[in-house]
């Protein structure tokens, strides 16, 4: 027979009926025939379960939060999340069960301490780092780091003390705002660091790209077999501050229009573009398989047929004769007398200066009556001349007159 339904009942059904002996009735459809989607599809990694708006359309339909169960899986960690979605017994929108996917992918976050920092820095989730220290002193870094593949480390602030660890460039390092990166262990790049200059005290090996600004880069043994930049303004010193031999072998690409020192050995068996100033320091230092291509300045120790163009200038060694004291003689008046010197030929160069007297060095201008000598010594980095010499000069006695005995004995002492 028939089914009257009258008053504030319902009947819900699954079933396509008709009739018109069914008032207040109810249909409920399959839930495949409503257009369910997630409010995103692509969300950033944020560190805890995320839970997109689910949104339902069908003409003539409207569901609320009770007409279903939505249950969230895997959607927390980058990858592919699920949401089940299951129709209640009370819904009066659909029946039965669907699921959607949204993916959760790499995310970004802003470290300001070393927690942070090595938290973030160990966590596959994240593709950026932000890294704005608020403590700049101390050994912030010094259990080293690696940044994986594929991760993004931005600097914004140095650490005075350095990275005393060791330190592993697979993915992208940009040191900002004029700093630099400071590694005082080894440093492998294998994938592009940019930076206003680098200090490191241990081993360079870069096989990736470096670019370095306009800053006082420094290395020890550096091998490269990727490419390295150094812009105008900048240098870069390989073979750090130590009497070790130290070695800067290129296989790969370097381009500088700065300024490049070698402490020791220069390899070149890659593309070497000198538009600065090279300077190459200790004897029998340079080996090319590939000659250098020199559009700038390069000085040396000793000749060599490894650079092609540009100025080659092979330093002399200083003699005795090629050194002036412009500013004698001197006489003792109880001051200081400071040595003007000159340089044969007028060149301006880079040495340091001592006094002795005797066979022992002072450590201030002469000041009394005597002989002394003056030590020119060149600098590694010097243009014209090496070695150093010594020229000897003196300090005159001075004329005193006295009207008493007390300052006969004074000008006797």
């Amino acid at each position: 027979g028939n089914v009257r339904v009258s008053g504030e009942a319902k009947f819900y059904t699954n079933s396509d009926v008709s009739g018109n002996d069914f008032y207040g009735l109810v249909r409920r459809c399959p839930i495949e025939e409503f257009n369910i989607y997630l409010s995103d599809e692509a969300v950033e990694y944020c560190g805890s379960e995320i839970r997109p708006a689910i949104n339902f359309e069908k003409e003539g339909y409207h569901v609320d939060y009770g007409d279903y169960d939505a249950t969230f899986e895997n959607n927390v960690n980058v990858g592919t999340a699920t949401v089940k979605i299951v129709a209640t017994k009370d819904s009066d929108a659909f029946f039965g069960e669907t699921a959607l996917t949204f993916e959760i992918k790499k995310g970004s976050v802003t470290v300001t301490d070393r927690e942070g920092f090595y938290s973030a820095i160990d966590n596959p989730n994240y593709n950026i780092i932000y890294l704005n220290p608020t403590d700049k002193f101390g050994t912030f870094f010094n259990e080293g780091f690696t940044v994986s593949e594929g991760l993004s480390l931005t600097i914004f602030a140095e650490c005075d003390e350095g990275l005393y660890g060791n330190v592993v460039n697979n993915g992208i390092i940009t040191v900002l705002n004029g700093y630099g990166l400071r590694v005082y262990g080894s440093l492998v790049n294998n994938g592009e660091i940019s930076s206003r200059q680098i200090v490191n005290r241990g081993t360079l090996e870069n096989n990736g790209v470096i670019s370095l600004g306009a800053g006082k880069s420094y290395s020890g043994n550096m091998t490269n077999a990727g490419e390295i930049s150094v812009d105008e303004g900048g240098t870069f010193y390989v073979g750090g501050d130590t009497d070790e031999i130290k070695e800067f072998v290129n296989d790969g690409s370097v381009t500088s229009q700065g300024t490049v020192y070698v402490n020791h050995t220069l390899t070149n068996n890659g593309t070497f573009k000198n538009l600065g100033e090279l300077y190459v320091f200790s004897t029998g230092n340079v080996n090319a398989t590939k000659a250098v291509e020199n559009g700038g300045n390069v000085y040396l120790n000793e000749e060599s047929d490894a650079f092609v163009g540009g100025n080659v200038t092979v330093k002399e060694e200083i003699q005795a004769s090629d050194i002036e004291i412009t500013n004698l003689p001197f006489v003792y008046d109880g001051t200081e007398k400071k040595a003007a010197v000159r340089i044969a030929g007028g060149i301006s160069d880079r040495y340091d200066v001592t006094y002795l007297q005797g066979v022992t060095e002072i450590d201030h201008n002469p000041l009394d009556a005597g002989n002394y000598s003056l030590k020119v010594t060149f600098r590694e980095d010097s243009r014209a001349f090496k070695g150093s010499a010594t020229v000897e000069f003196k300090v005159g006695r001075a004329e005193k007159s006295v009207n008493a005995y007390a300052d006969l004995v004074a000008a006797l002492d």
